[in-house]
């Protein structure tokens, strides 16, 4: 009997790793009573945005008494969503504001959601972490052309900034370009259509995933041109050539003494009128311009 007690005892393992092995394949074939998850990865509780607070969402198999709480790194529970709530099958949808079960807001680091359903006796951490991140990003930014004319050239920003972020260009503190692409570093191109002539202030600020807005840059003035003459006092002999040169743009419409006409290249040059006194000159195009004052001396 003695030397049947250690056969008796493998037989007696060897029957429960095999049902241990049973049961475990049968979890297998067993289908997820959790599916069609959708978590988002990241968000601020502080950002005052769409992305305030993270979203949970998945669809049960079937009706059961759901708990859904918020683990950290370290597997302790932060909040509990959903305690033991009785719950159809069908999608569920929650929302996580990113403070503690005490309403204080959860340090930034990494959470994620874990299910129990008691009727089925499963206890599931999803596999998909949530971010919180209230730090906003830093950007730099470096503007070489100062001089802007629309429809002739353009103004490019060259940044950087301190993590993946939405680059966005401020013009006097309006936003007029918004990048498309988290990146670091990368340029933006302003061409300045709908600003009068005249300084504007660019700066730069990064708008993260998060929904963390940074700081903007410190502001660079920008000179807005878009037709300025040589010269704003000219003297002229009645009759005489009178020539002055303009830019940035080398087409404009010019008007003088009830005269009109088209100055081409960058300068005009026309006939002064006959009769002394004093005139102005008007330099246009698409209602842009400037103006000289000609005095037609005898």
């Amino acid at each position: 009997m003695l030397r049947l007690a250690p056969i008796a005892l493998v037989v007696a393992l060897l029957a429960a790793t095999a049902a241990a092995f049973a049961v475990t394949e049968g979890l297998k074939l067993t289908p997820s009573p959790i599916r069609s998850t959708r978590v988002d990865k990241v968000f601020s509780p502080t950002c005052r945005c769409a992305t305030a607070a993270a979203h949970v969402q998945f669809r049960l198999r079937k009706a059961d008494r759901l708990t859904l709480v918020l683990v950290d790194s370290r597997n302790r529970v932060v909040r509990t969503l959903v305690d033991a709530r009785s719950v159809d099958r069908g999608v569920h949808r929650f929302a996580w504001n990113g403070r503690d079960d005490a309403g204080a807001r959860v340090p930034d680091g990494v959470y994620r959601p874990r299910v129990h359903l008691a009727r089925q006796h499963r206890t599931i951490l999803l596999p998909n972490p949530i971010r919180v991140d209230t730090r906003p990003p830093t950007a730099a930014i470096t503007i070489r052309r100062r001089l802007l004319t629309p429809g002739l050239n353009r103004v490019s920003t060259v940044y950087r900034l301190s993590e993946p972020a939405h680059p966005q260009l401020l013009a006097d503190g309006r936003v007029v370009v918004r990048g498309r692409f988290e990146r670091t570093r990368g340029k933006l191109d302003w061409y300045g259509a709908g600003f009068p002539a005249g300084v504007v202030r660019l700066s730069l600020r990064a708008v993260d995933l998060a929904g963390n807005v940074g700081e903007a840059t410190p502001a660079v003035p920008v000179r807005i041109v878009y037709l300025e003459l040589a010269r704003h006092r000219l003297r002229v002999k009645a009759r005489g050539a009178l020539a002055v040169g303009f830019g940035p743009l080398r087409s404009a419409r010019w008007r003088l003494a009830g005269r009109t006409g088209v100055a081409r290249g960058g300068h005009v040059r026309i006939k002064a009128p006959a009769r002394p006194g004093a005139y102005t000159l008007f330099l246009f195009v698409d209602g842009h311009g400037d103006r000289a004052r000609v005095v037609v001396a005898p």
